[in-house]
């Protein structure tokens, strides 16, 4: 990953830089915000419920 300078005034930037820091995260097996796979696949599995 390429490192990004800490501040900047582009929201952008900014939510591509925590955006990349989560997927480091998640790949390193480290903490993160993001939901479990079967998290996300209840949510798919309810929206698509509701859908069909």
């Amino acid at each position: 990953f390429k490192r990004l300078s800490a501040s900047t005034q582009d929201p952008r930037e900014a939510a591509y830089r925590d955006q990349a820091s989560h997927i480091a995260a998640f790949a390193q097996g480290k903490p993160h915000t993001w939901a479990s796979f079967e998290d996300a696949w209840r949510v798919q599995a309810l929206i698509e419920s509701l859908l069909y």
